[in-house]
């Protein structure tokens, strides 16, 4: 029945599945003293609707927020370099979503069928793999940045996009990158 976790100011590791399948959770306090966030931490915490997370974190683990239906907001860190592996996979209720300057590396499936219909990608982004933004429906409009290289197969997969400009760095485009 765990409803609310405000984690203190001495911890600076969440370790994988601390929270995982907490369904009833909807309130999340994470210090900046934290500076890594595990695999699966807090996977399938269906009620879980808002994340800020501290601008300390520097690792967000695979599948750390699979999962969370009910997310509509999440504040990624500004140090972040990588977005992981399945990280807001299934966040059906998620609309926008910002991606930080420092962010060079979106994994596979990263963004798979969430709500999304805004995505800000930061100016570091040089590579969307695989099934980065698969599968979001309401996805209409984005604007590639400049700085990516790599569209990996099924990116886009399944999106409404109905324009892309594709920048001139651009090197590789990978099988179904658009495809719906």
């Amino acid at each position: 029945e765990l409803r609310s976790v405000t984690i203190p100011e001495s911890i600076t590791v969440i370790g994988e599945y601390a929270f995982s399948h907490c369904s009833n959770l909807k309130s999340l306090y994470i210090p900046s003293s934290v500076t890594d966030i595990l695999a699966f931490t807090f996977s399938s915490c269906i009620s879980l609707e808002s994340v800020n997370i501290p601008d300390s974190v520097v690792k967000v683990g695979r599948e750390a927020f699979r999962d969370c239906t009910s997310i509509v907001d999440i504040k990624l860190p500004k140090g972040l370099e990588v977005i992981s592996f399945r990280l807001l996979h299934r966040a059906l209720n998620l609309k926008t979503i910002i991606i930080p300057d420092s962010v060079k590396i979106i994994e596979e499936s990263a963004f798979q069928r969430t709500g999304l219909t805004f995505i800000k990608f930061g100016r570091s982004v040089q590579e969307i793999q695989s099934f980065g933004f698969a599968n979001n429906f309401f996805l209409t409009n984005i604007t590639l940045p400049r700085s990516l290289k790599v569209i990996g197969h099924n990116s886009f997969l399944a999106s409404s996009l109905g324009e892309i400009i594709i920048p001139l760095g651009v090197e590789t485009i990978d099988t179904q990158a658009f495809a719906f």
